[in-house]
């Protein structure tokens, strides 16, 4: 609760600026470093090539050569200049989720991908090859599966082009519970031992079980009935306990260190100056900059305008210090202009995510806050609607049939819009949203 915030790292890719990552890789590491772990589920580097895919928010985004240089930036600042010899200021980095995760064909999350090999090999490969060149220690699968072989067991993917292609020494983690997913959901083992057997074969050297301590019961089994190879089984233990020796966990399994950086104004000001530069202007039709000479009055309006948003519903009422949309504006128009909030309508409508598919038919409820939005824009000179996402809509297991904003957003603005008032649409989202209707009506977009 008391950690340096970053902007997620499709925002850092907006900035096109390396250095924010190398900032973000540091600071990560330094501060999860204080709190005794030394191993951080970072960075994501899913190519987000479906639009419809909802964990966008948490990659570089679409682009291969975007992906390797800001990925590879973070790796090597958050394992400092000797991976064999990880410093207390620094820690381990796990490369997730290799790979194919972010292009599913249906665009759901966690569903299958399909994808020619030269593919594979050109775009998603390259930046995951590139952190592993630079050092990275540790590596997660992706949880679904490419061309109709779950990733967790596929030997061309795990142990020929990493282990063996690169000759790298580190260690491959499965994601949560996956292990058995080859089992319930996949269907290509004909049970749960089964299961164990392919991924480790496969490749995989440490599983992530948050069910079943007989695992590891179960691997000893396997290896006595010849299923896994002695040899195997040796390769995988090698490559946690190289992890842990690089660590120096076996000298010190806890440490003591000085970290009084923890959130320190340098860090903030970095996480402020990432944050500010991934702003991305889509349209301005000359209503941005607004000139608070001529405002008397101006309306804030939306689900996410006065939202702590991520931090908040994670953390909880200690995670405040960020500043909000309508709390920012009042502040920078004090004694100038009153600026005045109404939230017009929840993120999402009572009857989500059916209405998305069966249509929308507000409640005189959402009807009566839309229509106190709207008197509010109707005696301002300006209108501020932000507008966009939240944990419900995007994120993990958080698959949409839709880009387009949430129903009651979208009616919230056409009507925000028709009172004349000019209107300035801030979306604060975590994937793509179609706004052609916002593009053609709305000013200043950003």
């Amino acid at each position: 609760d008391k950690g340096t915030f970053f902007p997620q790292e499709v925002n850092l890719a907006a900035t096109f600026n390396p250095e924010h990552a190398a900032n973000m890789g540091r600071i990560l590491a330094y501060e999860t470093r204080s709190m005794q772990v030394p191993w951080v589920f970072s960075p994501v580097m899913d190519l987000g090539r479906d639009p419809r895919w909802p964990r966008q928010w948490e990659s570089w985004g679409e682009d291969p050569l975007v992906q390797t240089v800001m990925a590879e930036a973070e790796t090597r600042a958050a394992q400092g200049d000797d991976c064999n010899a990880i410093g207390k200021e620094n820690g381990a980095v796990s490369i997730k989720h290799y790979m194919g995760y972010g292009a599913p064909f249906t665009g759901k999350d966690r569903t299958p991908a399909y994808i020619p090999d030269y593919e594979l090999r050109e775009r998603y490969f390259r930046p995951f090859k590139a952190c592993l060149e630079a050092g990275a220690l540790t590596l997660m699968v992706n949880s679904a599966s490419i061309n109709g072989i779950p990733v967790h067991a596929s030997h061309k993917l795990l142990t020929e082009w990493v282990k063996d292609e690169l000759d790298w020494d580190g260690m491959i983690v499965t994601d949560w519970a996956d292990i058995d997913n080859l089992f319930v959901r996949d269907h290509i083992a004909a049970d749960r031992k089964e299961a164990i057997a392919l991924g480790i074969n496969a490749g995989i050297d440490m599983i992530m079980d948050p069910y079943r301590a007989e695992t590891a019961a179960d691997i000893c089994e396997l290896v006595k009935e010849g299923r896994i190879s002695k040899e195997r089984l040796d390769d995988a233990v090698a490559r946690v306990l190289r992890l842990k020796y690089r660590l120096g966990l076996f000298d010190e399994p806890t440490w003591e260190y000085d970290y009084a950086d923890v959130n320190c104004a340098e860090f903030e000001a970095q996480a402020l100056a990432a944050a500010t530069e991934s702003e991305v202007l889509l349209k301005n039709n000359g209503l941005l900059p607004l000139d608070a000479s001529t405002l008397k009055n101006v309306a804030v309006i939306g689900p996410n305008a006065n939202e702590d948003g991520y931090a908040h519903v994670h953390y909880g009422p200690q995670a405040t210090a960020s500043v909000t949309v309508f709390g920012g504006l009042k502040k920078a128009l004090e004694g100038r202009a009153e600026v005045v909030y109404a939230k017009g309508c929840e993120h999402v409508d009572e009857h989500w995510p059916d209405s998305e598919i069966m249509g929308y038919e507000p409640s005189e409820g959402e009807l009566a806050s839309i229509a106190g939005a709207v008197d509010l824009a109707r005696r301002s000179d300006v209108a501020v609607v932000v507008l966009g996402g939240n944990l419900r809509t995007c994120g993990e297991n958080r698959s949409r049939t839709s880009l387009d904003l949430p129903p009651c957003q979208d009616l919230l603005l056409k009507e925000v819009h028709k009172t004349g008032t000019p209107v300035v649409l801030v979306l604060i989202n975590g994937r793509p949203l179609s706004i052609n209707w916002a593009d053609r009506n709305v000013p200043a977009i950003l």
